[in-house]
């Protein structure tokens, strides 16, 4: 470099170098300042002895003026809506210690309040163990739907979608007492067969009572669980069960029509879902047939045949008196106090109809060739039993 022509805090080429009359200063390589002096004769600076560095350029942000406004304002807004939400939560937390406290009105709109259930049994209702409660069932497919809508219609009977966890609640414990080892145990840990009906009785009867709207009869559609009949008519004494029968044949050509999954049953086979009736309607209809006056058994063909006849008979012996809301169901669906169906069931459009009888004989033109007459009564003699020939 010229010292004539050397720049004072030159900036060239990213280097910052200032030059003093015969004197410079370094930038090392550690990062500290030198100073050097030295003299020259001539008109140039000797720059072999200059070890150059080249510094990095400092890193600069600009924020702008709107940036912060913006995060300003965005900042406040977050705090005013969790006030705004907290607010009428902290308001009800302070009001167990202090009464007397006074809340604009608008606050009040917004307090937070118990949600109100619909679920709740009436006050000069007391269900219990005794309570005349109703259980329907029978092998699915069978017409417990239809029927449940039915019953569902009388302004003083409330039976409500299927729970689906009291069969499988009773399918439970019977397993239990019927393994000896598992028996053994329970008993050795205390735990009786008293305290697992009580357990039971009260578990069960939560359920049914509360799933739905407040009536004055209490009815429970679960169609397997009356496999359990004989139990449940000890646990509830004063219970009444109506049983619904159908021909077999046409519960195993709908179960296969309507793909209904049953555990344990091919819903693709004829013979399989005859025999899956044939055992499930055989215990139900003894138990049925051996309680006598606590059970009554309702052909899926007599009801929508003689739908006044059959609901006079039933709603006498539930000791209920007679409405003709019964033989119009589907008037009721949907409608406070009347009919509540699940789209999850399998008959749920079917229930949306007035009754009708064009499914009666529908099943015979779905019997598979290689199921003779003689065949499926060999697989389930139930049908000539009951009168399905």
């Amino acid at each position: 470099l010229d010292r004539q022509h050397a720049p004072e805090n030159s900036n060239r080429h990213g280097l910052e170098t200032v030059a003093v009359t015969c004197s410079w200063i370094e930038i090392t390589r550690n990062g500290n300042l030198a100073m050097n002096q030295q003299s020259y004769e001539g008109s140039r600076l000797p720059t072999k002895v200059v070890t150059r560095y080249r510094l990095p350029k400092p890193t600069s942000y600009s924020i702008s003026f709107r940036s912060v406004v913006c995060l300003i304002l965005a900042m406040f807004s977050c705090l005013v809506i969790t006030m705004w939400v907290s607010l009428p939560s902290m308001i009800q937390c302070s009001d167990k210690v202090q009464s007397d406290f006074s809340m604009p009105r608008w606050i009040q709109r917004r307090r937070v309040r118990p949600p109100v259930s619909v679920n709740v049994v009436p006050s000069n209702l007391t269900l219990s163990r005794d309570s005349p409660l109703i259980f329907v069932g029978g092998v699915p497919r069978s017409g417990t739907t239809l029927f449940r809508a039915m019953l569902d219609a009388h302004p003083d009977v409330r039976c409500g979608e299927e729970t689906r966890i009291v069969p499988r609640l009773l399918f439970m414990r019977q397993r239990w007492l019927n393994d000896p080892r598992e028996k053994e145990r329970l008993v050795n840990a205390g735990v009786t067969e008293t305290i697992i009906n009580d357990a039971m009785a009260s578990f069960i009867l939560e359920i049914i009572a509360k799933h739905g709207e407040p009536a004055n009869r209490i009815c429970d559609k679960d169609p397997l669980a009356l496999k359990s009949m004989d139990y449940l008519s000890t646990v509830f004494p004063n219970a009444k069960f109506v049983l619904l029968l159908r021909d077999g044949r046409a519960v195993a050509n709908s179960i296969i029509q309507r793909k209904v999954r049953i555990q344990g049953v091919d819903s693709n086979s004829f013979e399989a879902a005859l025999t899956f009736w044939h055992n499930a309607c055989r215990v139900m209809y003894y138990y049925c047939r051996d309680l006598k006056e606590r059970c009554v058994t309702v052909r899926y063909e007599e009801l929508v045949r003689f739908p006044s006849i059959e609901m006079k008979r039933v709603l006498q012996f539930l000791n209920i008196s007679w409405n003709s809301a019964v033989l119009h169901h589907e008037k009721a669906i949907g409608q406070p106090g009347g009919v509540s169906l699940s789209q999850l069931e399998p008959s749920y459009k079917q229930v949306q109809e007035p009754i009708y009888t064009k499914s009666l004989r529908a099943w015979e033109k779905n019997i598979p060739h290689d199921m003779s007459r003689s065949k499926m009564y060999s697989v389930a003699p139930l049908l000539k039993e009951l009168g399905y020939v």
